[in-house]
């Protein structure tokens, strides 16, 4: 090898050994970097997800206090709609038991101008059948 060649090879070797020393500190800066970034991203994660947490919670507990107020409109309404549907029942009932007492009653009193109508037919019938038995007694010899 001449000189030249051995001071190239030289130069080139202690090239390529500033070159490796310069990447492997801008490698381990980008290894801080990535850490850093990795790091990061964690907290901001655990941030989100504690607010996302919390946001849940919250929703949780408006949709839990929209529910009890549903809840409680039902009862309230369906208390309601009972209390009127009983009044409307006693009502009907109250109007069925008058109709059903002035019916009994207007009954009654036509069964009652019936009897008192059959009883005069069989006091008829007991006066003719008395007139018929006092004639054929006069015919029998």
């Amino acid at each position: 090898m001449d000189l030249q060649t051995s001071e190239a090879l030289t130069h080139l070797t202690g090239r390529m050994n500033s070159l490796e020393v310069s990447l492997r500190a801008e490698m381990r800066e980008l290894r801080e970097e990535l850490r850093d970034g990795l790091a990061e991203n964690r907290r901001h994660a655990e941030t989100l997800v504690e607010r996302s947490g919390r946001r849940a919670e919250e929703l949780f507990e408006e949709s839990r206090e929209y529910t009890r107020g549903l809840v409680e409109e039902s009862t309230r309404e369906t208390r309601a709609f009972v209390e009127e549907s009983t009044r409307e029942t006693r009502a009907f009932v109250e109007e069925s038991t008058r109709e059903t007492r002035a019916f009994v009653e207007e009954s009654t009193r036509q069964i009652r101008v019936l009897v008192e109508s059959l009883r005069g037919d069989v006091r008829l019938l007991s006066e003719e059948f008395a007139h018929l038995s006092t004639r054929m007694d006069g015919r029998r010899p």
